[in-house]
């Protein structure tokens, strides 16, 4: 049989398990809470978002009744203000800081039985204590200032030890999630003024763009025309429907067509994807006078590598070259004038004139031509012209040539061949390429062709009178 005192003891540890697991089940209760708090304020997009979602989640764990948010004062360091409150009373209160407040704001998390018998709740008004039986204070820092976040209940001795540890352990998450909203915001900021400043930036480069060209134009990676913007004053409205979906090639003029090096260059700048610069060119139109054009433009990707095509601007200079061609015109006739005055006054000096060096000059571009034989006759040189490789070899004036220019681009044949069947058949006068490529890539080309020295195209009238002299110098006949 149990006696009185063994059922005392008894009744004694039951009471203690009933204690133990309604504790277990409040704190398993309050992790929920808790979770749910984190969850909640993880998804808040504003630092008052997280603070009202904390509010409101302590108000299960915690039990309060009124709520005020303080900050420092701005411009009282010693003053803090108010910057969410659960009442107006509490939203127009102003706190003197003291020991309390510093501890708080340095990371302590204390709960008030008897708050006025605190420095900084004494200080406040009646209507404020009476609602201050109990206080439960913690601080909550960021990267823009700390701020004190005051629980109360009008009873005392409301907020518990376990009340406190739970706002302990939550409290550095809710200072990250602050920490990250802030970061997110400086960023946003960082974007947006970013941003601005790029379309700031494109809008300057556009209205740059317009100010040198007349429209802007697109092809695809089969470089057929994808897009073209209208000309400047609604000039030509078609344009864009006569080039869309043909290739540069397809919209060219016959005559340019026939100009083999220039087109086959640009292929090539269009196949290496480099940026072509102040290209000209005869664009055809249906019902129209040929249209001349510049045009600029580079190659464009996919964020992939893959090309797209290219894009551009372009200008419409067919009065300039209207222009230039009436110059030229007029020059020619000048020249024609000029040319009859020295035939007339050269006939009494034809023994001096046949004594002078003869170069032979072989090129098929007419404009090159024309600016090099141009250039040795100022120079007092006897000049000779042929078109081809074939009418080089086959030229009646070779045993009176002292040297050759040799063009090393030709249709038919190249500059290096054509010297080599020359030196096969024994010419021995110096042999100058005239070429648009350096040294460094056909050098060695040059010289295995039996050439003797390069002169780079565009040709300039120093350097041509610099080499002339040089080797009719070192290889004057006897």
């Amino acid at each position: 049989m149990f006696s009185d005192i063994d059922n005392e003891r008894l009744q004694e540890k039951l009471l203690d398990l009933l204690r133990n697991n309604e504790q277990v089940q409040q704190r398993e209760m309050d992790a929920a809470v808790l979770l749910d708090i984190i969850q909640i304020i993880g998804s808040a997009q504003s630092r008052l978002e997280v603070i009202e979602s904390l509010i409101q989640g302590l108000q299960v764990i915690v039990g309060h009744q009124e709520t005020v948010v303080l900050e420092r004062a701005k411009h009282g360091a010693s003053l803090w203000v108010p910057s969410y409150a659960s009442n107006n009373l509490l939203a127009t209160s102003v706190w003197r800081t003291g020991d309390l407040f510093e501890r708080v704001a340095g990371g302590e998390v204390t709960a008030l039985f008897r708050p006025l018998q605190v420095a900084e709740f004494s200080e406040q008004e009646p209507a404020i204590t009476n609602l201050a039986g109990s206080a439960l204070l913690f601080g909550l820092e960021s990267q823009t200032g700390n701020c004190l976040v005051v629980l109360l209940h009008q009873q005392e001795k409301v907020f518990s030890p376990h009340q406190r540890e739970s706002i302990r352990r939550l409290k550095p998450m809710v200072e990250q999630r602050l920490q990250n909203l802030e970061f997110d915001l400086k960023l946003r900021d960082v974007v947006a003024k970013r941003t601005a400043e790029l379309r700031e930036s494109q809008k300057r480069l556009s209205s740059f763009a317009r100010s040198s060209s007349d429209w802007f134009w697109e092809v695809d990676a089969a470089f057929r025309f994808s897009y073209t913007s209208k000309l400047q004053g609604d000039e030509l409205p078609d344009l864009g429907k006569n080039l869309f979906g043909r290739t540069i090639m397809e919209v060219r003029t016959e005559a340019e067509s026939q100009k083999l090096n220039k087109w086959f260059a640009v292929t090539r700048t269009f196949q290496e994807r480099q940026p072509i610069s102040d290209f000209e060119f005869e664009l055809a139109l249906p019902k129209r006078s040929p249209l001349w054009v510049r045009i600029n433009g580079e190659a464009f990707f996919s964020e992939q590598g893959v090309f797209l095509g290219y894009r551009g601007t372009a200008k419409n200079i067919s009065l300039r070259k209207y222009q230039d061609r009436q110059l030229s015109q007029q020059i020619q006739q000048v020249s024609s004038r000029a040319q009859r005055i020295e035939v007339e006054s050269t006939q009494t000096a034809t023994a001096e004139t046949n004594s002078a060096p003869h170069v032979l000059l072989v090129d098929d571009c007419e404009s090159s031509q024309m600016i090099t034989q141009l250039m040795l006759v100022n120079l007092g040189f006897q000049t000779s012209v042929v078109e081809s490789g074939i009418q080089a070899l086959s030229c009646e004036h070779l045993d009176d040539v002292d040297l050759v220019l040799m063009d090393l681009e030709m249709p038919d044949m190249n500059g290096e061949e054509v010297s080599r069947r020359l030196r096969e058949r024994g010419l021995a006068v110096p042999i100058l390429a005239l070429t648009g490529c350096s040294y460094g890539d056909r050098g060695s080309q040059v010289e295995q062709a039996g050439m003797n020295g390069f002169i780079e195209k565009p040709v300039r009238l120093n350097v041509l009178q610099e080499q002339l002299s040089h080797f009719f110098q070192s290889h004057a006949r006897p």
